[in-house]
């Protein structure tokens, strides 16, 4: 490193922190305190009622939330995900991802037909539905459309000899 120039003070060590005196004892607490509950695990202190059921509306009129270790987020649904990449990925690799994305999305839609929970990603498998039906149709006009120019070619099924 380079030397600090001469017109600027050197640094100087920083000082130890002084001598803070040990901690005294809190003061006592005010007398209208609540004293410390003690009560064994699962039962309600003095003064509480049981919580409302699941579901039940609280006193805000708004319903309860579900108990711990219950799943009521969004779930996921693995084939209309796979719906929508293959429908996709159909657009670059032709009929096959597209048969795949229409298979898939209809089984995701009959899931979610089944599994009310599952309703969040319907919008996923009707995009892979329709992806996968659109370029999949698009790629069968495409392979039509080349056949019957091979086909109305003049020179089809002609041979030069020298």
């Amino acid at each position: 490193m380079y030397p600090p120039p001469d017109d600027q003070p050197q640094s100087q060590p920083i000082p130890p922190p002084p001598n803070y005196p040990p901690p005294q004892n809190y003061p006592p607490p005010p007398p209208n305190f609540p004293p410390a509950y003690n009560a064994p695990p699962g039962s309600l202190p003095p003064g509480y009622g049981a919580p409302p059921a699941f579901g039940a509306p609280n006193a805000y009129g708004v319903p309860n939330a579900a108990p711990y270790g219950v799943v009521t987020g969004d779930q996921s649904n693995g084939m209309a995900t796979a719906s929508l990449v293959l429908g996709i990925v159909g657009i670059f690799f032709g009929t096959i991802a597209n048969v795949l994305a229409v298979i898939f999305g209809h089984i995701a839609l009959n899931k979610i037909k089944e599994n009310p929970a599952l309703e969040s990603t319907r919008g996923q498998a009707m995009a892979g539905l329709i992806l996968g039906y659109v370029f999949g149709g698009l790629y069968l006009l495409c392979i039509v459309g080349i056949v019957a120019l091979a086909l109305a070619s003049p020179h089809v099924g002609t041979t030069t000899t020298p």
